[in-house]
């Protein structure tokens, strides 16, 4: 391969800091997590399963569970048990702080639904360790999620969704538990002001949302152009078909229908090839990508967001920090909610980076300008990019803001929006309206 310098073609891992670790029992063993959850904890999954070990446990060193000793087994079937409750034992002991055991009554296996009991191993917990909780509130969603990937319409969607989030007791101890430790992101402080109902929804209880092809469609570009301007940044050329490779690896994770996905998929790869023709000779190297920060604002309140870009400006370590928008290019009075039916969403995400940058100790640039670029063309086919100083005085106008948010966030006031245009396409529509 050396002599002959063929290429070995190797798949960049992308890894999330936060998500979820999906690991078999076996696989777990030596590493502890926070929160552990168990499932189809039924007999014949985690008990009476048909053993294809090839090499046995020594007997000589069975633990009894019930005696907390060791002791020699001589019946096989018992041995067997044994190793399955081990594995059982193993499982549970992954979790830090909380453990979640569950199961169904019935389960489809190999295309035929039956009932099953559940696993022994669950029924042999003591009482006093357990706490069973109804499991309605989280079932509910089911048919929500399940409609979304056979391609329900809007309207479908949002008769599943006629339904309550929980009851007052549960929602109450939720977002007295969310309060506690409140963030704000510019996107949560956007979503508060233009409707706090929604904000308690999406933010508080976390209900479930549908993502609909825009918005994958946005989270596939952002980080076709993060992966695209990483390459650049160290040293690679500037490559037009990565950029789109990049895209299609990225749309791949979305969860769409194949009509979604085909409609995103072309229009990504148009958007993409011509923002690659209109800048290609004008691409800046970035200083930072997807830079994340994350400050206290007040003693229980922490502020956090993630720059899409930053680039130098000059060797004063000023910098202009650069936020992506596929959509199409907005006039600067848009931006700024200075027109009629628009709102100052996107110039106070720009001046919130900005209270972001100053309030980090550890970050050692000023941010001089902040920009919008627009990925979608206008009608003329060309790209916009509109930049903007941010004043003193729109940051003290924003951290006023701010506080009066965090105050009404406090004090639970969570009243719908009184702009009846917002609600038309909502994705907790009917949930509001009962």
């Amino acid at each position: 391969i050396k002599e002959e310098k063929i290429k070995i073609l190797e798949k960049k891992l992308l890894k999330e800091k936060a998500g979820v670790k999906v690991l078999t029992a076996h696989n777990a063993k030596g590493r502890e997590f926070e929160t552990v959850f168990i499932t189809r904890l039924y007999r014949g999954n985690w008990d009476g399963r048909r053993n294809n070990e090839k090499i046995k446990f020594p007997k000589e060193l069975y633990l009894d569970f019930s005696k907390r000793e060791f002791k020699i087994l001589n019946d096989e079937k018992k041995q067997k048990e044994e190793d399955e409750r081990r594995v059982f034992f193993v499982a549970m002991t992954r979790a830090k702080e909380n453990l979640f055991l569950s199961f169904a009554d019935r389960y489809e296996i190999k295309g035929q639904e039956r009932e099953y009991q559940p696993s022994k191993f669950v029924q042999e917990l003591s009482e006093n360790l357990a706490v069973s909780q109804k499991t309605d509130q989280y079932e509910k969603f089911g048919d929500i999620i399940k409609a979304k990937l056979l391609g329900k319409t809007k309207k479908e969607l949002n008769s599943l969704n006629s339904i309550s989030l929980l009851d007052s007791a549960s929602e109450n101890e939720i977002i007295e538990e969310k309060i506690k430790n409140l963030s704000l992101s510019p996107t949560s402080l956007n979503l508060y002001l233009n409707c706090p109902r929604k904000f308690k929804y999406e933010k508080l209880l976390m209900a479930p949302r549908l993502k609909d092809k825009s918005s994958s469609l946005g989270t596939a570009v952002h980080e076709a152009l993060e992966l695209f301007m990483l390459d650049y940044k160290k040293g690679q050329g500037l490559d037009k078909n990565k950029l789109i490779q990049y895209f299609k690896q990225a749309l791949d994770k979305e969860i769409l229908t194949k009509n979604d996905y085909n409609f995103v998929l072309l229009e990504g790869q148009r958007i993409l090839k011509r923002y690659f023709e209109f800048y290609k000779n004008s691409f800046k190297k970035p200083i930072a990508l997807e830079k994340e920060f994350k400050v206290f604002f007040q003693s229980d309140v922490q502020l956090t967001g993630k720059i899409d870009k930053i680039e130098l400006l000059n060797a004063k370590n000023q910098v202009k920090v650069i936020d992506y928008k596929t959509k199409k290019p907005a006039t600067r009075n848009e931006i700024k909610g200075l027109t009629q039916n628009s709102t100052p969403d996107m110039f106070r995400q720009l001046v919130f980076y900005k209270l972001l940058s100053k309030k980090d100790k550890s970050f050692e640039y000023k941010v001089e300008e902040a920009e919008i670029d627009f990925i979608k063309d206008n009608d003329k086919g060309n790209f916009v990019k509109r930049s903007f100083k941010i004043k003193q005085k729109d940051i003290e106008e924003l951290v006023s803001l701010i506080k009066q948010v965090i105050k009404n966030i406090k004090n639970k006031k969570f009243d719908q929006t009184a702009e009846d245009y917002r609600c038309e396409n909502c994705d907790y529509l009917e949930i509001c309206k009962n």
